[in-house]
């Protein structure tokens, strides 16, 4: 087995508090690294790193909160850097198009995870599956050969005895 599969097992059986934490550390890191870069380059599509770790590894419910705090962010370094926009109202739309795509990141990686999860019980119940009719397999190998030394050693004794019997 793979490190990278080691690590994700091991992160999987911890509690969903750390990817929280992590995700919220990063979207904080990308509104300054978005504050840093100005408003010549857009980071935005890095902000779905956070709130994709939170789906694979968290629940639905804290992706929501990241999502905003990404929007959050994302507001906090345009305000910051100085973008200017002809309204107030354009700004506000600009986080609530950023806040929508965070959002719709959140729900597709939700998606994604259920059917990797359904995925996975299939396979997990078709090895299961497989176990089992090895097992009737084996059994039924083990009985027919039980019954073929019943014949050998009983039966075919007693023909064997009849057989050489004088007379």
């Amino acid at each position: 087995m793979s490190r990278a599969k080691i690590i994700a097992r091991y992160l999987r059986r911890q509690s969903t508090e750390w990817p929280f934490i992590l995700a919220l550390a990063l979207a904080v890191t990308l509104g300054l690294i978005d504050y840093l870069t100005g408003d010549e380059i857009s980071i935005d599509p890095f902000y779905s790193i956070p709130i994709l770790l939170t789906v694979w590894f968290g629940n639905r419910k804290l992706a929501i909160v990241i999502s905003i705090c990404c929007a959050l962010a994302w507001w906090w370094a345009d305000l910051a850097v100085g973008h200017r926009y002809s309204t107030e109202w354009i700004r506000i739309w600009d986080v609530i198009v950023r806040l929508m795509f965070f959002c719709l990141v959140m729900f597709a990686g939700s998606i994604f995870k259920q059917q990797r999860d359904s995925i996975r019980a299939r396979v997990e119940l078709l090895e299961r599956s497989q176990r089992l009719e090895r097992e009737i397999i084996d059994i039924s190998e083990r009985e027919r050969q039980r019954i073929g030394r019943d014949l050998h050693d009983g039966v075919c004794q007693y023909l064997a005895a009849i057989g050489f019997r004088p007379g």
